[in-house]
């Protein structure tokens, strides 16, 4: 290899790569790596910072003196953008228990997710859920499913508008999903127990491209 490294031609790919391989490095170990000037090799960690795939990491102590040099390592997010195979083993795993006789405990496992959802969604709803009005419960449903990941859309219809058609544009469970429809069939009932109304109707994605929706009828006020 040549003194100068040849410049990457994806210097942020190349510098997550590396750090998933080799963990922490310094900002002079990924310059060499890329070929790049330090100013830039500055410049595309900041970005990668910016963009919640890197984060500064602790350099370990020196004998000498002067300060340790600055170090970069991967986030969980960064860590989640190189593919694992999870998805597949948990999708195995689901279809051999059911396989096995074992649908009872595959149902108790979500059972208790979905608990944990609604202790979670209560405790949104602070001391005095009973007062809680139908606008709140919905915003706050909504802040649930964005943070779980289900990229929520909620549309209005019906007489006086007492319909709500909840749709899940994203679903975060794809692997469990193609094993088991306990988790569709736990979070449909959860979004209507969280709305106050009575579920409908529940339309299940084929593909990932597509939204699930949830039609749940509201209680008429007073």
């Amino acid at each position: 290899m040549s003194a100068r490294a040849k410049a990457s031609e994806d210097p942020q790919g190349e510098i997550l790569d590396a750090l998933r391989r080799e963990g922490p490095r310094t900002v002079d170990a990924l310059r060499a790596r890329l070929g790049l000037s330090k100013t830039a090799t500055r410049g595309h960690l900041l970005r990668l910072e910016r963009a919640g795939l890197v984060e500064r990491a602790e350099a370990p102590p020196t004998a000498g003196r002067g300060r340790p040099p600055l170090m970069f390592r991967l986030t969980e997010r960064g860590d989640a953008r190189f593919p694992t195979r999870d998805g597949e083993l948990l999708e195995r795993l689901l279809r051999f228990l059911e396989r096995e006789g074992e649908s009872e405990l595959v149902e108790r496992f979500f059972e208790g997710i979905w608990r944990e959802r609604r202790a979670g969604f209560a405790r949104a709803l602070g001391d005095r859920p009973a007062e809680v009005g139908a606008r709140e419960r919905q915003a706050r449903l909504v802040e649930l499913l964005e943070r779980t990941g289900f990229m929520p859309a909620i549309e209005r219809g019906g007489e006086e508008g007492r319909r709500l058609v909840v749709k899940a544009c994203h679903c975060p469970l794809p692997a469990a999903v193609r094993a088991t429809r306990v988790p569709c069939r736990l979070e449909a009932r959860f979004v209507a127990e969280a709305l106050g109304g009575r579920l409908v109707s529940t339309s299940i994605a084929e593909t990932r491209r597509e939204p699930c929706a949830f039609e749940v009828e509201l209680e008429p006020p007073g």
